[in-house]
């Protein structure tokens, strides 16, 4: 079902209109609905006057089921009060493809879908994750599968999220046609081929990328299994962000602070600034973590901890042994800090950074790559 908000009240239930259902919707009398079948995409179309939303379908029963209407795309308008329905599907885009994410992005005046789907070979032409769907003129629609590297590369892929950044570049991730290894790939809005992101970093163990994000600044964030890996700009690897508990169902990942929703709740990861310095949890002991990430460019973050108050220094050498930043130098209280350590204005290579706190001393590397 959809449902949508109405009054700006919203946690008056009265004030949510359902506005499509599977389960009694008689717009749809050819429409196959069974047990299974959910809404999992929902996109709005920012360019049209009147309302209009898209809405993916998936069913957990159809994986090899190509005669049953199961997985589709429906459009949505809302006209003087009324909502009517349509079905988007072509020969390319046959009933009962199952639907993981919808984006819907403007390319030369015309509104296109871009669509993550579940790759499936048993359908006469393998459906592969990634359709672009075109409006070419209203409510005419020209389907086309999207996941190529070149004109002659097509890459095997289920696609499960796709991000718009603020630089209108896509970012989509999934897992490989084995699903046994993570899939990450870019590119800009108008441009025709997909451009893969590298899963250096990674454990190894990790099997499908489930969803991804963006701060307000540089850094990307990706679910993948029980993990949440980031990447600064430009940085040639992915570095372990969070770790929870295994077997935890990481379903997606949002940037207002970081957000992530599970199977056991919906959690907080706040942005980290400059100096964050947390009491709620008092260390046992004195401990200076690796920054991440490793290697960066050009910041990083740096996280330390001290069990009672003491007078800091922390200070970046290079190695040659030459200091060439000094982070902390005062007394502070017992606790958890987190620096995040600018180095623009140094060289790539190799650096050390050092804390002193009373007879505790700690030294380890980083590596500043351009």
């Amino acid at each position: 079902m959809v449902f949508r908000h109405s009054d700006g009240v919203q946690d008056d239930v009265t004030s949510y209109e359902r506005i499509f259902s599977s389960e009694d919707d008689s717009s749809f009398p050819d429409w196959t609905w069974t047990y299974g079948t959910k809404v999992t995409a929902i996109a709005i179309d920012h360019t049209t006057p009147s309302e209009r939303i898209f809405v993916g379908l998936f069913d957990d029963e159809d994986w090899d089921e190509t005669t049953d209407h199961n997985g589709a795309i429906f459009m949505g308008e809302n006209v003087s009060g009324t909502w009517t329905w349509t079905q988007i599907t072509s020969s390319v885009f046959p009933d009962g493809v199952d639907v993981f994410d919808i984006v819907a992005v403007s390319e030369n005046g015309n509104t296109v879908l871009y669509v993550g789907v579940m790759r499936n070979t048993a359908f006469s032409t393998t459906t592969n994750g990634i359709y672009r769907i075109e409006e070419t003129s209203p409510g005419v629609w020209s389907s086309a599968q999207d996941l190529y590297s070149s004109a002659t590369f097509p890459l095997a892929a289920s696609i499960l999220d796709i991000a718009k950044s603020a630089t209108d570049t896509l970012h989509i991730c999934g897992t490989d046609a084995s699903i046994s290894n993570p899939v990450i790939y870019k590119k800009a809005i108008g441009d025709t081929y997909w451009q893969v992101i590298p899963s250096y970093g990674f454990a190894g163990d990790e099997l499908v990328a489930k969803s991804i994000t963006f701060d307000n600044v540089s850094t990307t964030y990706i679910a993948v299994d029980n993990k949440i890996f980031e990447n600064s700009t430009s940085a040639t690897s992915w570095t372990k962000f969070y770790e929870y508990p295994l077997g935890t169902e990481i379903n997606f990942i949002y940037y207002d602070d970081l957000l992530v929703g599970t199977g056991t709740g919906l959690y907080m990861h706040p942005e980290v600034p400059n100096a964050v310095h947390d009491e709620s949890k008092m260390p046992d002991n004195f401990e200076l973590y690796q920054n991440y990430p490793n290697p960066f460019n050009p910041s990083t973050v740096i996280k330390y901890e001290i069990r009672d108050s003491r007078f800091v220094s922390l200070k970046v050498f290079n190695t040659l042994g030459q200091e060439v930043a000094t982070l902390v130098n005062q007394k502070q209280n017992a606790g958890s800090y987190i620096i995040n350590f600018d180095a623009s204005e140094l060289t790539s290579g190799v650096y050390l950074y050092q804390i002193l706190a009373g007879d505790f001393a700690k030294t380890k590397k980083m590596i500043l790559m351009y």
